[in-house]
């Protein structure tokens, strides 16, 4: 890469430091929009990065109501932010490039070897699609469960979208809500705790460890335990 004539080498773990930025600030300019505020005015750019930074770190914090202040389009924005964030902008980028047949050098391929450590440009090929499946099967199924559970309140349309928003939060281990008071109408209601909570444990264990359960699939052959 060449900058003002010199030759600048950037290492994959800056590349993935430089993407991590690079989706904070479209982030920010996006939630910054009127059409990502409910009033038709802009929430504020410092409000709006804040927003940014939380989602794509998977922080859960908010200093606007998701479900009040945002309209669609901003809660769409925010869930996106959410996706690439914990699924790891390096792992999903590279994913979907090898979907759609855009890299094929191995050189690139490396990008995701500073978090996968010890794994083949092959394996990382096929990690790279185990967790998207994984991740994608999972928001699905859950999904599908919470739809059915929010219909006869909500109304399709908005139990589908709703169960859809707080599914991706969940796995990622956001915690945004649409609802200012979070889940606390749902207290003590088996199908949406067992729900959430499995995505927030399964997410929450990180794919590195997924990988481990599903290549050995013997608790004394994971990779972390300590012999």
């Amino acid at each position: 890469m060449k900058l003002y004539g010199r030759d600048i080498h950037i290492n994959p773990p800056q590349w993935i430091i430089i993407g991590f930025l690079v989706l904070i600030f479209i982030g920010t300019m996006l939630l910054s929009l009127p059409q990502a505020s409910t009033s038709g005015e802009s929430i504020g750019i410092m409000d709006a990065m804040f927003m940014s930074v939380s989602a794509v770190c998977v922080v859960g914090l908010a200093i606007v109501s998701v479900g009040h202040d945002l309209t669609t389009f901003g809660q769409g924005v925010l869930l996106v932010l959410v996706q690439l964030g914990g699924l790891g902008f390096m792992v999903f980028g590279v994913s979907v490039a090898i979907i759609l047949g855009k890299i094929t050098g191995l050189k690139y391929r490396e990008f995701m070897q500073p978090t996968t450590r010890s794994l083949s440009g092959r394996g990382l090929l096929r990690l790279a699609g185990v967790i998207l499946c994984v991740a994608l099967s999972l928001e699905a199924i859950s999904t599908v469960i919470l739809t059915i559970r929010f219909v006869g309140e909500l109304g399709f349309s908005d139990a589908l979208y709703t169960a859809l928003f707080h599914s991706i939060a969940a796995f990622n281990n956001a915690g945004f809500s649409l609802n200012d008071q979070s889940l606390e109408g749902f207290i003590g209601d088996p199908v949406v705790n067992i729900t959430i909570s499995a995505l927030f444990i399964i997410g929450g264990l990180g794919f590195m460890v997924l990988v481990d359960l599903y290549k050995n699939r013997r608790f004394k052959k994971l990779s972390y335990i300590l012999k």
